[in-house]
């Protein structure tokens, strides 16, 4: 059989089955890609790699929360998924501090880069173990600083032009942004999270003044990085507004 018998037959058989190139150039897979890939190079740009990936590591621990609410548990949940969700926690802070020179801002010094790692952490965990049957509270809490926090700084530094009147380094887009993003992340954080699940108007109350009190926290000017201020004042908010929407029982 001659070489271009085969290749004739060969063509054939591609022409009666036809390959599909989901990559091949002008395809609807590479022009998502190419847009994609534009619109990240464009955020790198603009913000720099190292708040580029500071914005993603950011909010990372809420897209777990997010996740976690989808895992079938039970309340009060067992003390070693507890101290495996505390020790998470650490380890994840312990990454970053381990290579915060690439999450690290040029004006940040060892000190608040540690602040900053450790501090996102501070009024999360203990709420994994102070109370262990409303796991939602610790998630909430996880949420609404890696939604929140992450998309005021986000928008802020990207849309953000008039300034707030009691602190000059911070906008109107980013206290916008804070709450327009944490607040409906939250509410599907706490409403999943909590067995049996809350209803919405649960939900609404006891998340909203959460997302707005820590979103004011977050306006304010502080000297020290302010993860720990809006980690420890969303937790503390989401506690007080628990107790009383929803109870001890």
């Amino acid at each position: 059989m001659s070489t271009v018998t085969v290749g004739n037959r060969a063509g054939q058989e591609r022409e009666r089955h036809p390959r599909i190139d989901l990559g091949a150039p002008g395809s609807a897979r590479s022009r998502i890609a190419r847009r994609g890939r534009r619109a990240v190079d464009t955020l790198i740009t603009r913000l720099g790699r190292n708040e580029f990936r500071r914005r993603l590591w950011h909010f990372m621990p809420g897209c777990l929360a997010v996740l976690a609410t989808f895992i079938p548990h039970e309340e009060p949940v067992a003390v070693w998924v507890l101290v495996a969700a505390a020790l998470f926690c650490a380890l994840l802070a312990g990454l970053a501090w381990r290579y915060s020179s690439m999450f690290r801002r040029p004006e940040e010094s060892n000190c608040l880069s540690l602040m900053s790692i450790f501090g996102y952490a501070a009024g999360i965990v203990p709420l994994f173990l102070l109370f262990p049957s409303q796991p939602e509270l610790a998630l909430t809490a996880a949420g609404v600083i890696a939604f929140g926090d992450g998309s005021a700084t986000l928008f802020g530094l990207l849309f953000g032009k008039t300034k707030l009147p009691w602190n000059r380094k911070k906008t109107w887009v980013g206290l916008a942004a804070f709450v327009l993003v944490a607040a409906p992340m939250a509410m599907i954080i706490y409403s999943r999270g909590a067995i049996p699940p809350v209803d919405i108007t649960a939900a609404v109350v006891c998340v909203v003044p959460t997302v707005i009190g820590s979103a004011l926290v977050e306006s304010l000017p502080h000297r020290l990085n302010d993860n720990v201020f809006v980690s420890c004042s969303a937790a503390v908010i989401v506690i007080a507004m628990h107790g009383l929407v929803v109870g001890w029982a």
